[in-house]
């Protein structure tokens, strides 16, 4: 049973303020004289106002010993009848409480609860049902309309059971939608996720409902072939199947699928079973590409932080060679600086370089090519176990462009379609010069996405550069 506190559904509060019985249930003139003329004597007068009070609160009547002490006594002060609740005890059964309650919903414009006020909430459950759930939800839209239409509020537990009815009402109503639009191969098909595998006590029912792991290689494979046999058996499921269906009902049909295993799902009906199947399979394609996706950054970014400690660890391991380096260039400087003729301070650089001219150059350049954060150059190590399953992750899923650039489209396919090679260096395209016939004229790859950082290591160039008459290479 829905928890009543998950609900709008009026109810007396035990402990008030002075506040709030001042300003909730102050009888006004015109009540207090309803009062007097309705009933005779004190215990009488008394019960009918607060009856009136509190129905006028909660919207339905309730027993005398629910209603808490402190309001019948604040309503005996207010109107000035000597009585406490202990005088009210016999109020209930004596049948004037049944003779009063017309006369108070009378006075209060509203209908005794009945067959009219369960079709209205029941329309508008019913209504609610096909894009929300939960219980409370229902219950509290049946409440709107039974107050818009100046119903007595029925109990509690009749608007729960009514919202149960509402939601399975509905819930048929999809069953039988989606039934009538499965072909008879998609319906042998979802029935064989639950038969349990040869010499395995594992259905495939338990791998559609399977949760990624931890971002590990190893891991995106499986999920990788996990998102190829989810696909596969969608591709089986009428493009309409669930036209007209909110996505919203897609995911509670999904998510009550997944708390279920094969066995209770072979013990369904064929219709729920069928949309249940369906419903998660629907889900989890997406899912699938969600957690790929999220996989892969997570693996990317483990990546580049294993480049940027090899970066440090290379920086930590050729100190030495960098302080030597300052050194060779402070005593260059000291020879240049040196007192004498042009011939004298060349040979005093002379006595400086040697012989290993050649090796302090070579030095230089390593050490250029690692200064700064140009870590990149460290990542193929790293990447080089990742390449296959990468290229595994391009054949398996579709990438659009969100804009009318489709730069980074046309590269993709360009490395799907060089996928073989081992060469260090990939030939794109020629451009053409200006003046060359359209018809002969070869569409040059878009690189102009690429970041800065990364030209020099993808172009072999250090500046953006496009010569009109020979080939651009470009290294992936």
């Amino acid at each position: 049973m829905t928890l009543i506190e998950h609900t709008v559904y009026p109810r007396l509060k035990r402990t008030l303020t002075p506040k709030e019985l001042d300003q909730i249930y102050t009888p006004t003139p015109t009540e207090l004289f309803l009062a007097h003329r309705t009933a005779k004597g004190p215990v009488a007068t008394l019960g009918f106002l607060v009856h009136l009070k509190v129905i006028q609160r909660l919207g339905y009547a309730v027993a005398t010993s629910d209603i808490p002490a402190a309001i019948i006594d604040y309503i005996a002060a207010r109107a000035q009848i000597p009585l406490s609740p202990r005088d009210l005890a016999g109020y209930d059964d004596s049948g004037t409480r049944r003779r009063h309650l017309p006369l108070i919903r009378e006075a209060l414009d509203l209908q005794p609860y009945g067959p009219s006020a369960r079709t209205a909430f029941l329309r508008e459950m019913i209504e609610a049902a096909r894009t929300k759930d939960d219980l409370a939800d229902l219950i509290n839209v049946a409440l709107e309309e039974l107050v818009r239409c100046r119903f007595e509020l029925p109990a509690f537990g009749t608007l729960d059971r009514a919202a149960h009815h509402a939601r399975a009402v509905v819930a048929h109503g999809i069953y039988r939608q989606v039934e009538g639009r499965l072909y008879e191969k998609t319906r042998a098909a979802l029935d064989t996720l639950f038969e349990v595998l040869p010499n395995t006590s594992w259905s495939a029912w338990q791998d559609l409902k399977r949760d990624p792991a931890s971002p590990t290689l190893i891991h995106m494979k499986l999920l990788i072939a996990h998102l190829v046999s989810i696909s596969e058996r969608h591709q089986l499921l009428a493009p309409d199947l669930f036209a007209g269906i909110l996505h919203g009902k897609i995911k509670q049909f999904a998510a009550e699928a997944k708390t279920l295993d094969a066995a209770r799902m072979r013990e369904m009906l064929p219709r729920k079973r069928y949309t249940l199947a369906a419903a998660l399979l629907f889900v989890q394609s997406a899912q699938a590409l969600d957690d790929l996706a999220e996989i892969l950054i997570k693996r990317l970014l483990a990546i580049h932080q294993k480049g940027k400690e090899a970066l440090q660890q290379y920086h930590l391991e050729h100190q030495a060679r960098t302080d030597a380096l300052v050194t060779t260039l402070r005593d260059l400087v000291v020879a240049y600086r040196k007192e004498g003729t042009t011939e004298e301070r060349f040979a005093a650089i002379e006595g400086v370089l040697g012989e290993q001219s050649e090796e302090v150059l070579k030095q230089c350049e390593e050490h250029l090519a690692f200064a700064g954060n140009t870590y990149q150059q460290f990542l193929w190590s790293y990447y080089r176990s990742h390449r296959a399953t990468l290229f595994r992750l391009l054949s398996v899923v579709t990438f659009r462009a969100t804009t009318q650039d489709t730069s980074m489209e046309a590269a993709l396919r360009f490395l799907r379609a060089a996928q073989a090679s081992r060469g260090d260096w990939l030939v794109t395209a020629v451009v053409e010069q200006e003046g060359t016939p359209e018809a002969q004229r070869i569409e040059l790859l878009d690189l102009n996405w690429v970041p800065d950082v990364w030209w020099k290591l993808v172009s072999g160039t250090s500046r953006r550069v496009r010569c009109p008459d020979r080939v651009q290479r470009r290294y992936f």
